[in-house]
């Protein structure tokens, strides 16, 4: 499966072919959960919290 907005920017950005797919699947998967999750808190913690992860989870690829 392809998230085409995350998938075509990790390939523009040099990401290995062979992951980019599962990269921008956890990555729309893990906002999309924070935004579930904040609804059912009505708090904006959990995407605060993705905000501050996320970047730091991809600075690997």
């Amino acid at each position: 499966m392809k998230v085409s907005l995350y998938y075509n920017k990790l390939l523009a950005d040099g990401c290995p072919t062979e992951t980019t797919s599962s990269i921008s699947l956890m990555r729309t998967a893990s906002i999309e959960g924070g935004i579930i999750l904040c609804l059912t808190q009505r708090a904006s913690e959990p995407l605060r919290v993705l905000s501050n992860v996320l970047p730091n989870l991809l600075k690997g690829f």
